[in-house]
């Protein structure tokens, strides 16, 4: 039941009637509910600060399962950096001073990476920082990969070049030990055994028998086979190894192969004899580089021991 509320009018000396406005029923309206007002925004402000929605928790736990996969994806850029990081640390000190290659400076193998804005549209993610610094380490570590890569290909060019010239470098002795019987004379000065003067011996001479076969001591091309007996040399060969290396093989009394062929490292050349100037039957064998002739038992390195290598020396100063 609504109350009726009167005041006292001085004026007509009476009890009037409170009539009630549209703000005093407002203003009422509101002291009514104020306490409500109070409470609720209290409570809202409670469970708001204390207690998380559920959307919150399933929003909190991804961004928790993010996180930790971004842990992951760092410690995996990382570990394969350091790894791509030892490897171009080989490819720098064994690789390339192997295969004789420039090494790759730290200028070009660091530079490059990003630029000032190239990060930008991350900056108002969430997690920016993180985000970041994945993607700058990613972006380091693919132009790292890229550059190893075509270092890699650089290698195995030049590997497969190496693999070549080492077959081509003269590196055995073009008779087998077990048919000589000895060096009858070495690289260097040495008595003539025609002229009886000192001269320079610009090969080695391998004391065999007639008929004794002499192989090739590195892959290359025949430049020449002369089989008629013609000057010293007699009959002889000359092979071009490439890289600039050649080797002749004097005094033949046959040749197995002709001008133009193609030989391989201990293939079967010819034979030994007795042809041209010589006074027994011996292999003369020469090595040149650049047209340069050089002592033949510093080629000898695939088929001698160090002990070998210092007692056929001493043997060369003895018959010289």
């Amino acid at each position: 039941m609504i109350k009726t509320k009167y005041y006292y009018d001085k004026e007509t000396l009476s009890y009037k009637k409170v009539k009630n406005s549209k703000f005093g029923f407002l203003k009422n309206l509101l002291i009514l509910f104020m306490p409500v007002l109070i409470m609720s925004t209290g409570f809202s402000f409670v469970i708001l600060s204390f207690f998380k929605t559920p959307n919150e928790i399933l929003l909190q736990k991804e961004i928790n399962q993010l996180t930790a996969e971004f842990k992951k994806i760092e410690n995996k850029i990382i570990s394969t950096e350091k790894t791509l990081n030892e490897l171009s640390e080989k490819d720098a000190k064994i690789y390339r001073i192997m295969l004789d290659a420039s090494p790759i400076s730290d200028d070009v193998r660091l530079a490059g990476f990003g630029g000032v804005d190239k990060y930008s549209n991350l900056e108002k993610l969430h997690s920016t920082e993180m985000i970041i610094d994945i993607s700058k380490k990613t972006d380091q570590l693919i132009k790292k990969l890229g550059i190893q890569s075509k270092s890699l290909d650089e290698l195995f060019s030049l590997a497969i070049e190496h693999s070549e010239k080492i077959q081509c470098i003269p590196a055995i002795e073009p008779l087998s030990k077990k048919d000589y019987s000895r060096i009858s004379s070495g690289f260097g000065p040495r008595i003539d055994p025609h002229y009886k003067i000192r001269k320079m011996h610009t090969g080695t001479d391998f004391a065999a028998p007639t008929g004794t076969p002499v192989y090739a001591t590195g892959n290359g091309k025949i430049i020449e086979a002369v089989n008629r007996s013609r000057g010293g040399y007699g009959k002889f060969i000359v092979i071009d190894h490439g890289y600039g290396y050649k080797t002749q093989y004097a005094h033949l009394s046959k040749l197995a192969v002709n001008t133009g062929q193609n030989v391989k490292r201990g293939e079967l050349i010819g034979y030994v004899g007795n042809t041209g100037k010589s006074t027994s039957p011996h292999l003369h064998y020469e090595v040149r580089i650049n047209n340069k002739k050089v002592n033949p038992i510093d080629y000898f390195y695939n088929d001698l021991t160090i002990e070998e290598y210092d007692q056929m020396r001493k043997n060369y100063s003895q018959k010289n």
